[in-house]
Formats: C-alpha cells, sequence, structure tokens
C-alpha cells in the first residue's frame, strides 16, 4: 500500500512515524477516502497501548497519516529475544486485550491482530498499531472494496469465509498470540482449538502454563465465534486473573497453598504472609489487575472455612493492592511476580486484639462497594497522572485510602466505607479541577511569558504539560518560553549598546531578537525606532555630501550620494529639491557641452556633426535660439554643399547649358556665404575653374563616307556627310551613325579645355 517514515516535526520537536500512501493509489479518490476514514476511526481512539494517530494530510501527489513513533522491536522480536520468563509475554498480551477492549467499545474491529502490528516500547509497554489498513483492501481501478480482510497466518475461520467483521475475529487472533506465547512455536496455518489443545495440554501438564491459561487458549481458539468468549474484557480478566494467582496464593508457615483455606479456625491467632506483588513491577510491565471476580471467588473460597477465615482472606487480599498504596506489612522485601518466591517470614499476633465481631453483611457490601469505586477512580488518577502535578494532593488522598484499607483490615466497614467516600470525593474533586488547573498554569504562564519572565513562565508550561501531555497548546507555549529565553539576553545587550551610543551594535541585537520572533512587540519597536533614527541621521549625511559634492560640480558623485539618502527617506524634501538641482546642473552642463560640439564642427565644416549636435539641444530644450539658428544654418549649409560637391565630382555635366547656368548660379550663391573656410573657398575655387574652362570651345573635325547618317546626339542632327567641324565645349560627347543595310555604329568623345583640336571618323561598314 505505500511506507512507513521515521520524521521530525520541527514545530513539536518530536520524532513521529509518517504512513505514505502509494502515489499510484493517492491519485484514487476511494484509496484516499479510505484512509482519511482510517484516520477517522483511529483518532477516536485514547488508550496506552494503542499508537496515537495524530491527523491526515495530502499535499499534491502526496497522502499520509502521522501519527505517534515507537521506538521499539515488534512483539516477536522482542519476544526471541528478550523474554526469559514465559509468563511476562502473557502480561503484555493482557494489555494488548485491553487496548482490544477499548477498540471494541468504539464500535471498531482491528481485524489484523498479530505480533508484527504490536510494537513494544521501553518499559515493556506494548502499543497496537495498524488499524484497518493490512489486508483489508482490494484496489480496482476508480473504487475501493473494503474486505473481512486481514493477514492469512491470523485471520478466523469466519474472516476466511469473507463473512462481516466481529470482535470475535479479534479474540481469535489474540487467542492464536497466547498459544505462541505458551508453547514458544508458532501456530500452523488454519490451527483450531482442536489442533493446538494437545500442544497447550503438554504444556500445562509440564507445570508451565496454569490450567487457567490452557483453558482461555482452547476457547479462545473455538472454530465458530460463538464458542469463544463472549468479550475482550472476559479475555482480558481471563488473563489477569492467571497472572494474579501466584500472588493470591497465602499460607501459614507450615501448611501448603492447598491446606490453607480449608485450615480450622485456630489459625485466626497465626499469621499469614501474602507474597508482594510491587506496584512498580506491575506499572512497567504495562498491565493494570481488577479484582471484582477474583474477590467474590476468594470470598467464596473463604466462606467455606468460617467468618474468621474470611476475615484473614481479606486481610491478605488488601496487603496485596497494588493501588492503594499500603505494603505487605513485616515484608521487608519487595518481590517482583516473575522472581523466585523466597518463604514468609512467621509474625506472632496477640488474639486479645482481633477482632470478633461478625461484620454485618450490608456494610460489608457497602464498603466493598465504595472500594471498588475507589479502585476504579485510582485507575483514573493514574491514567491522569495525577502524581506528576498534583503529588501532595495525590498522596493525602492516598493516605485516607489506606486508613480505609486499615479500616477493612480491622473489619471495621463503616469507618471503611466513609474513608473510601471521602477519598472518593477527594480524587472526583482533583479530577473534576484538572481543567481548571490546566488553565490556571497556562494563564500564569502566559502572564509570566508577557512579562518577560521565562523561566517562571517555563515552570508553569512544565506543569501544564504534566497536567495534559499530548497538549499541543502547552508544547507550543513551551517553546515560546524556551525562545523567549534566547531573545531577553539580546534585548539586554541591545539595550546596553543604546546606552552607550553605539547604535549599530544595538540594531544587530535588536534585530536578531525580532528574527527569533516576529512576534515579539518589544523587539519589533527597538527595531523600528532604532532604523528611523539611524535613517535619519544616514539622511541627513548623505544629503549634505549630496550638496556639497553639487557646489563643487562633482554632480555624478552628488547624484550617488542624494539616491543613496532617499533610501532613508524616500518622501524626504531636502534631497528631492537637491536631485532636482542635480538634473539641472547636469543639463545645463549637456547644453553647454553640445553647444560647443556644434560651433566646433561650423569651424571645421563639418557640417552634419553640428547640426546633430544642434538637434541634441533642441531634444534638451527645444525654445533655445542658439540651437534653433545653428539648426538652420548648418541644414542650409549641407545643403550647399551637396550641390557644390555634385558639379566637382561631374565637371563633363557643365557641357550642357542648362548645368553650366545653375553651376553659375551656385557659384554666386557660395561666395557670398561668411564665414567662410578654407575648405568652402577651395570649393569655391574649383567652381570658378569648371565654370570657366566649360565656356571655351574646340574645334571638332566629323569625317564619314557620304552614306552614313551622322548625329551628335543633344548637340546637331549633320545627316551624310564626308567631312563637317564643329565647335564645342569640354565635356563628353556621343557621336552616332546609321545607314539602311548595315549596323548602326556609336561613339563617345571626351574634349577636355587643353585640348586645341580633334577629328573623329564614323561610318557604317558592317552589312546586317
Amino acid at each position: 500500500m505505500g511506507e512507513v517514515w521515521r520524521a521530525h516535526d520541527l514545530e513539536l520537536q518530536i520524532d513521529i512515524a509518517v504512513k505514505l500512501l502509494h502515489p499510484q493509489l493517492a491519485a484514487a479518490e476511494g484509496a484516499v477516502g479510505f484512509m482519511k476514514n482510517e484516520c477517522r476511526a483511529a483518532r477516536r481512539l485514547s488508550h496506552p497501548n494503542i499508537v496515537r494517530v495524530y491527523d491526515f494530510h495530502q499535499q499534491d501527489e502526496l497522502a499520509f497519516i502521522s501519527m505517534e513513533w515507537v521506538d521499539g522491536p515488534t512483539f516477536d522480536r522482542w519476544q526471541s529475544s528478550n523474554v526469559t520468563n514465559r509468563l511476562t509475554p502473557i502480561r503484555v498480551l493482557a494489555a494488548v486485550a485491553d487496548a482490544l477492549e477499548h477498540i471494541h467499545r468504539q464500535g471498531l474491529v482491528h481485524r489484523d491482530v498479530k505480533a508484527r502490528n504490536i510494537l513494544m516500547a521501553s518499559g515493556r509497554l506494548p502499543k497496537l498499531t495498524d488499524f484497518g489498513i493490512v489486508g483489508l483492501w482490494r484496489f480496482q481501478p476508480n473504487m475501493l472494496d473494503i474486505q473481512s480482510g486481514g493477514s492469512p497466518a491470523s485471520m478466523s475461520p469466519q474472516q476466511r469465509e469473507g463473512r462481516p467483521p466481529h470482535p470475535a475475529d479479534d479474540i481469535y487472533a489474540l487467542g492464536l498470540l497466547l498459544y505462541e506465547s505458551l508453547t514458544g512455536v508458532s501456530p500452523p496455518p488454519s490451527a483450531t482449538a482442536d489442533t493446538l489443545a494437545p500442544a497447550i495440554d503438554t504444556l500445562a501438564s509440564e507445570g508451565t502454563a496454569s490450567g487457567e491459561l490452557q483453558l482461555l487458549a482452547n476457547n479462545m481458539l473455538a472454530p465458530e465465534r460463538g464458542d469463544r468468549p463472549a468479550s475482550m474484557t472476559d479475555v482480558r480478566e481471563a488473563l489477569q486473573n492467571a497472572l494474579a494467582a501466584p500472588a493470591r496464593r497465602t499460607a501459614p508457615p507450615d501448611a501448603s497453598v492447598s491446606s490453607a483455606a480449608a485450615s480450622s479456625p485456630s489459625i485466626t491467632a497465626a499469621r499469614i504472609d501474602p507474597q508482594a506483588y510491587t506496584p512498580a513491577a506491575q506499572e512497567a510491565q504495562g498491565t493494570t489487575s481488577r479484582r471484582g471476580p477474583l474477590f467474590w471467588t476468594l470470598m467464596l473460597v473463604m466462606g467455606a472455612a468460617g467468618l474468621i477465615a474470611v476475615g484473614i482472606g481479606v486481610i491478605a487480599y488488601l496487603s496485596q493492592n497494588p493501588f492503594t498504596g499500603v505494603a505487605p506489612r513485616a515484608v521487608s522485601k519487595t518481590v517482583a511476580p516473575d522472581d523466585p518466591q523466597p518463604a514468609p517470614a512467621p509474625v506472632r499476633r496477640d488474639p486479645a486484639k482481633e477482632p470478633t465481631a461478625a461484620p454485618a453483611p450490608a456494610e460489608l457490601a457497602e464498603a466493598e462497594e465504595q472500594l471498588a469505586q475507589w479502585l476504579q477512580l485510582h485507575d483514573q488518577l493514574k491514567t491522569a497522572q495525577a502524581s506528576a502535578w498534583a503529588p501532595e494532593k495525590l498522596a493525602s488522598i492516598e493516605t485516607v485510602a489506606q486508613e480505609a484499607d486499615a479500616a477493612m483490615t480491622q473489619r471495621a466497614y463503616s469507618q471503611a466505607k466513609e474513608a473510601y467516600a471521602a477519598a472518593i470525593a477527594e480524587g472526583q474533586t482533583l479530577l473534576a479541577g484538572r481543567d481548571d488547573l490546566f488553565a490556571s498554569r497556562m494563564a500564569q504562564g502566559h502572564e509570566a511569558l508577557a512579562a518577560d519572565q521565562a523561566a517562571e513562565a517555563q515552570t508553569h508550561f512544565e506543569m501544564a504539560l504534566k497536567i495534559k501531555p499530548d497538549d499541543n497548546a502547552v508544547r507550543q507555549a513551551m517553546a515560546d518560553a524556551a525562545l523567549r529565553g534566547q531573545i531577553l539576553p539580546l534585548m539586554v545587550s541591545a539595550q546596553g549598546h543604546e546606552r552607550e551610543g553605539r547604535y549599530d551594535l544595538a540594531l544587530a541585537d535588536y534585530e536578531s531578537a525580532l528574527k527569533l520572533d516576529q512576534t515579539y512587540a518589544p523587539a519589533r519597536r527597538a527595531v523600528d525606532r532604532l532604523r528611523e533614527q539611524f535613517a535619519e541621521e544616514q539622511y541627513n549625511r548623505l544629503v549634505a555630501e549630496g550638496l556639497n559634492a553639487l557646489y563643487q560640480q562633482r554632480l555624478a558623485e552628488a547624484r550617488v550620494h542624494i539616491q543613496a539618502a532617499l533610501q532613508y527617506r524616500p518622501g524626504g524634501h531636502e534631497a528631492r529639491e537637491a536631485l532636482h538641482q542635480i538634473d539641472t546642473a547636469v543639463r545645463e552642463q549637456q547644453i553647454a557641452r553640445l553647444q560647443r560640439r556644434g560651433r566646433a564642427a561650423e569651424n571645421q565644416e563639418t557640417w552634419n556633426r553640428a547640426l546633430k549636435a544642434y538637434e541634441d539641444v533642441l531634444a534638451i530644450d527645444p525654445a533655445l535660439q542658439f540651437a534653433r539658428e545653428g539648426a538652420v544654418r548648418t541644414r542650409e549649409r549641407i545643403r550647399l554643399d551637396k550641390r557644390l560637391r555634385f558639379y566637382l565630382d561631374h565637371p563633363d555635366r557643365l557641357a550642357s547649358e542648362r548645368y553650366l547656368e545653375e553651376a553659375r548660379l551656385l557659384l554666386t550663391a557660395v561666395e557670398g556665404l561668411k564665414p567662410r573656410g578654407p575648405r568652402l573657398a577651395q570649393e569655391i575655387r574649383s567652381l570658378q575653374t569648371l565654370i570657366q574652362n566649360a565656356q571655351v570651345r574646340i574645334p571638332v573635325t566629323l569625317v564619314s563616307d557620304g552614306q552614313t547618317e551622322v548625329a551628335v546626339l543633344r548637340v546637331a542632327r549633320l545627316g551624310r556627310i564626308t567631312r563637317e567641324t564643329l565647335e564645342l565645349r569640354p565635356g563628353i560627347y556621343t557621336i552616332v551613325g546609321a545607314r539602311n543595310g548595315y549596323k548602326d555604329v556609336r561613339q563617345t568623345i571626351r574634349i577636355q579645355a587643353d585640348q586645341t583640336a580633334l577629328q573623329v571618323a564614323i561610318a557604317c561598314k558592317e552589312k546586317i
């Protein structure tokens, strides 16, 4: 189905277990819904022998349950490596039965009770886990079909048949674990009481297991549900009765256990010492003692021996009680149930001091009823861990209960009833005041925390945690108190720096404290105050440095200082005014630089560069007159310069009368330009020379065959000639000849001003 990972909760600072659903299943709504149902059901369970389930989580493709981390082996591994006494696992199974009883009361059935689903925490404390996961589902596309399910090795016959879940299924599975704990071997597949009984019988005959355990295992493994114990409560009580049997046996020094109950009334003067079963040992094994059925069985047996024997039985029974806090009298050493039992030491009693009157049946019944209520209440006090958060009050209540025990021993049942009633009333008051005490401790802790008394707050929260160990609010409060303990030294250090004027160091400490807890108001106020003060100082300093640089025309440096000042006070009037002055100075510097560039370009007669400079000035400020005039002037010079360059680069065009006239007009225009640079003066001289040369006439003689039509393009059509002379100005001319039946001829000539005369022959000679 998925995987289980060990994780660490960063908020609670505890290890937890995370059960991840397989990504393919997490994409199915049915599978996620089943996991939510499992979490919802498991969270209803609150028992010391059940692994706590915290919450269901879903993020992206992940779906998982967070639960209590148990740092210990599974029951089968623990049993194979740590157990030497075969009754020790039975105590574990009794605790598991108590957990299953709690589950059944909630209307749930585990359906997968097996050794690997029992985790062994420290102190032999079993933890039952995996509620409705392994073997309980069958995944199909878009659906999750819940089956009776279970692990094959621990399934009851009804589970194998697919019948609906029933508490008897858990009883059967626990019976298999009992069988394995008694025999030391795993039961074969499909085991039943008929197949397992011989092994249990053999074990019982060897004295390893009691007859009670033998009978219990046989009943739990019955093939039919109706033949098994009626409930897990019966199983749990049977296991506890079997475990308590050795401690119930008492005898005089010279008598056996079997003969003690049948002895004569004369034994009232003799000492009957019980074998002690200490509360510490019982708590370490994680089991609890119930004595309702045992008590009545004991009373029936002792009733057969007479009224005096009943009194002795009550004395022995009360001396064995692990809840009332009354230690066995005149016993120097506490003996654990797994230890070898020492022989009891005889003690003399004064027959004259023994009570002789028989108790009234009504008083005895009422005292026993109060005793039962006290035992139940004492269990509740232990579960609530009252010894941790109200040790003195609990000790006082237990003292009253001890007085009741003593009264029962003396057969003063009316006095015992009243004492038990008083202990019950005080215990109920203690339990009822648990929430108020918790709230009071939490309030005191928060008040101390608000007053920055971290150590005192921690003390109150620790006591609150003892009252409610699983309360997340307490753990968070303790974390807050611990955090406050780290913050306060930083605050003290910061205040010292601030008094001495070391504001930068003070601010660093305040910020470190605020980083630990963003909600701590004193640190927030101190940081804001120092940051504001520090910002004011920095703002004033940077504005002064920026203005100083501005007056010295170090504008780039001034801008850096002023912009840095605005970081500390974005709306600072002084800084914004200084920035405006800097922008104005920068603009004026830029305009002056462009004006110089334009004038220099004009002096160098690089009109395009000059125009670019004036246009850049106009982009900054279109109203500047010098830039507007300079732009007009340079555009005209560029236009004239282009025309000059045309005639200077194409002097042959002056052979045309139209071009020659335009050149004369251009020369007149440029001769009036001032100032006149050296380049313009040279161009004017060159154009004057070209115009003079263009007016010279050079004689050109054309010679033909009299059959060819001769023409000078754009000059004259001569017709059929043999010889013709024309006067042409310097330039390039094209002469063409045409004759019917012959290919046309074309000839281009260049006439220069320094030529004296030129003769050109042209005639069509190649026939078509």
